[in-house]
């Protein structure tokens, strides 16, 4: 398995070997924020720790550019509530008024 990050389409896929994608962690970019706005993993891949890894994987962008994350996504909403000292670096509790 590869983890991928298609910039065209703001998100990171997982790839299975046989090419097709198994998981992905879909993201916007909006004022300087990185939006995580969905994450998804095919059912037989559930349970197997792919949603964090596609995470670990937006986290580690996001600090590369230096930008925070809004959490949108149940996912990761969930992930940065269960490990604050993990993602608290990165999380941008709120979203500024527009």
């Amino acid at each position: 398995m590869e983890i991928v990050h298609d910039r065209d389409n703001h998100k990171f896929d997982a790839i299975a070997p046989d090419g097709s994608i198994i998981g992905e962690i879909a993201y916007a970019v909006e004022n300087g924020d990185m939006l995580a706005t969905h994450t998804r993993v095919s059912q037989p891949y559930r349970g197997q720790g792919l949603a964090e890894e596609l995470l670990t994987n937006l986290v580690n962008y996001a600090d590369e550019e230096g930008m925070k994350i809004v959490p949108l996504c149940s996912c990761v909403i969930a992930a940065f509530e269960r490990q604050p000292a993990k993602y608290g670096h990165v999380v941008k509790a709120e979203r500024a008024e527009m």
